[in-house]
This record gives C-alpha cells, structure tokens and sequence, in this order.
C-alpha cells in the first residue's frame, strides 16, 4: 500500500458497548476524608459607602504623591549642581501635597471607622435586619 492510500479505520464506541470487566474500587473512598468547620457567628461590617469611597480617593492621591516624591527626590540626588534648585522645588510642593493627602485619608480612615456598625449572624438562623437598617 502506499503513503497516500488511507485505510478506513472504524471508531468503535466504547461507552456504547459497555464494560464487561467488574468495576474496580475507588481507590480514595477511605482516604479521602473531608471536615467542614463552621464557625458559631459571623460577624459583618457595615460602612457608608460615600465615605469609603472618599477614603479610597484619598488614599490612591497619597500613593500617586508619594511615587512622585520618591521620583523628584532621586532626580534631586542626582542633578548637578545647577539643576538641584528646580528639583528640590517640585520636591518641596510634592512633599507638602504628599503630607496633606496623607492626613487627609488618615481622618476619612478614622471617620470611617468610627461610623462603623457591626452586625453579628448565628450560622443557621434567619435574621431579621435591625429597624434603623431596614
């Protein structure tokens, strides 16, 4: 026969013709152990999402500032002589803007925190949300 003659090869369909040999034992049926601990309570925080949203502003602001201040304060290392004034300027106003964002997401953190409520959950039991909530 030659290589571009194919033979017609026919597919049997094992799953249709079913096994004939006994089903071996699952391997892993002792072994295979599996524990689930549930705690007693869970305990949930809520927060308003306005002054979440306000301390995530904040927050990203302090991260941009403070990669800028980083950024101007090696540019400042490595400048000469000349050029040290301007960039020890933009450092001075970056760190200041650095420092104010800073504070600012720390008191929208403290805020945030002590607006807090928090609700506690039995596993298993359906709950009714507090009045003040609903």
């Amino acid at each position: 026969m030659s290589e571009t003659q194919q033979k017609d090869v026919a597919h049997a369909d094992l799953y249709a013709q079913g096994s004939q040999a006994t089903p071996a034992p699952n391997p892993f049926a002792h072994s295979a152990n599996v524990t689930i601990i549930v705690p007693e309570a869970v305990e949930v925080r809520l927060v308003d999402a306005s002054g979440l949203s306000e301390y995530e502003v904040w927050s990203l602001l302090t991260s941009i500032l403070s990669s800028a201040v980083v950024g101007f304060f090696v540019a400042f290392l490595q400048a000469s002589a000349n050029a040290r004034s301007l960039y020890l300027g933009n450092l001075i106003v970056f760190g200041v803007l650095l420092i104010i964002s800073a504070v600012t997401a720390v008191a929208k953190r403290r805020k945030l925190h002590a607006n807090t409520k928090k609700l506690r959950f039995r596993v298993g039991e359906a709950v009714e949300p507090p009045a003040e909530l609903a």
